[in-house]
């Protein structure tokens, strides 16, 4: 799979890369708090539920089923911001739309992260406004990516909406169906005492990106690697520096693209890509034009990696060059 920086604008017709929870180090496991309800709807009926600041809405679709939503006071919808596709996203709908039928659409349950607060909206809007449209941004080369690097630095929350049971005619009109919904947020967060909240580990895909992988995965285990010195024998992903970005192999794959997104994706690898904990071996790449062009990118690009690779909090093996 290859990332490229012109192919970032993808994002706006492909979901993020997943990250399965996994072990983690007990000192670094964030406690968030989570709430649950459950509510059954007929054709035509609606929801309402207020959670904390912001109110989780059911409303029914013009044709058949329903459409939800978390809203803020400003009314403004607090999921849609935060889960790519941002065009052409079906996640929201609960029946027919965007070429699926209603019966599909209700054979499946969501996860879904949503702002956590009104400041982080504004902050994101016009990131999103930009991506959407980045004729109008002041950098369109850049939009996706500066959409991705603001949304990562946020916390979020996560909605878990279980479709536990759908009644859906031959004709595909939605007559009923029951819902559970759960709702996962940072400890600071203020539910309503009557919806009884309860302490959970946090998700990590709930966490600022550098807090992702700490939460996942242990720390680095020097006794399972400081032995291996040859490259085919590297179980953990294995970085190499060129002098336009980045391409790092791992057991099961292989990713280059711009150092832009080489955090993303670092901590959308699987769980089982890091055998050894929380360390990656990193090398230059040995083969370069003639001059010093090639050299002078990528002394540039081994110090931005370094630093990114740090901010995720990473152990760094640099090997001599290839």
């Amino acid at each position: 799979m290859k990332v490229a920086g012109g192919l970032l604008i993808l994002f706006l017709g492909s979901a993020f890369l997943a990250a399965r929870p996994g072990p983690q180090d007990k000192n670094t496991q964030p406690q968030c708090i989570a709430v649950a309800t459950s509510f059954s709807l007929r054709a035509g009926g609606s929801f309402r539920q207020p959670i904390g600041d912001f109110v989780f809405q059911v409303e029914p679709l013009e044709s058949t089923g329903w459409l939800f939503s978390v809203q803020d006071a400003k009314g403004h919808d607090v999921l849609y911001p935060v889960n790519p596709p941002l065009r052409l996203n079906a996640s929201q709908t609960l029946g027919a739309g965007y070429g699926s039928k209603a019966k599909q659409s209700l054979s499946y349950s969501r996860e879904l992260l949503f702002l956590l607060k009104e400041s982080d909206y504004a902050t994101l809007w016009p990131y999103v406004e930009h991506a959407l449209w980045p004729y109008n941004a002041p950098d369109p080369n850049h939009a996706a990516e500066e959409y991705f690097s603001e949304l990562d630095k946020l916390s979020t929350g996560l909605l878990s909406l279980a479709v536990i049971r759908s009644d859906v005619s031959e004709n595909d009109e939605v007559r009923s169906a029951e819902f559970k919904a759960q709702f996962t947020v940072a400890a600071w967060f203020h539910f309503n005492p009557s919806l009884a909240p309860y302490v959970v580990t946090c998700p990590a895909s709930t966490l600022p990106i550098g807090q992702r992988l700490p939460a996942r995965i242990p720390r680095a285990d020097p006794a399972k690697y400081m032995s291996v010195r040859d490259a085919a024998l590297w179980k953990n992903p294995f970085l190499t520096i060129t002098r336009d970005g980045f391409d790092v192999r791992f057991q099961g794959g292989r990713v280059f693209g711009p150092l832009s997104v080489l955090a993303r994706t670092l901590v959308g690898l699987p769980d089982s890509a890091w055998p050894y904990g929380r360390v990656i071996a990193g090398a230059e790449n040995g083969v370069r034009a003639a001059g010093d062009a090639d050299d002078a990118a990528i002394k540039r690009n081994r110090e931005e990696a370094d630093k990114i690779l740090r901010e995720l909090g990473l152990v760094i093996d640099w090997w001599p060059s290839a």
